[in-house]
């Protein structure tokens, strides 16, 4: 019985169902009379978590890049289109076109596939 009444007609009012009773390795009860007329009960169930989903990451890999070749190449960059550029928005575009387009030759954006979440304990 779980539930007890004072006049001594105990029930099995409180309960626990599983569809899986092969999850379930630990169940019991304990009696708690200094503060409820009901059993604590409790079950412990076995479950496995959920597999990762893979995320798919762009990124460019410097660690990798030649140094040298890339800074051959951006001494031939023509920079006159840039410096005549009235306007510093156009500036900024001319110069970001410029170093992408070096760093797309040299350090080129790859996608790598991460299989497990980043460990929890690891923070920048």
């Amino acid at each position: 019985a779980t539930h007890h009444n004072i006049n001594g007609d105990d029930t099995w009012l409180d309960l626990m169902l599983t569809s899986t009773p092969t999850s379930v390795p630990t169940h019991g009860q304990y009696p708690a009379p200094g503060f409820s007329h009901h059993d604590l009960i409790f079950l412990s169930y076995t479950i496995k978590p959920p597999k990762p989903q893979p995320r798919v990451l762009s990124m460019r890999s410097f660690g990798r890049m030649n140094k040298e070749n890339l800074c051959k190449d951006a001494s031939k960059v023509d920079w006159d289109q840039l410096i005549s550029s009235p306007s510093v928005d156009e500036k900024v575009h001319i110069f970001n076109e410029v170093v992408l387009g070096l760093y797309n030759t040299h350090a080129p954006i790859r996608k790598i596939k991460l299989k497990r979440p980043p460990a929890p304990w690891m923070t920048e």
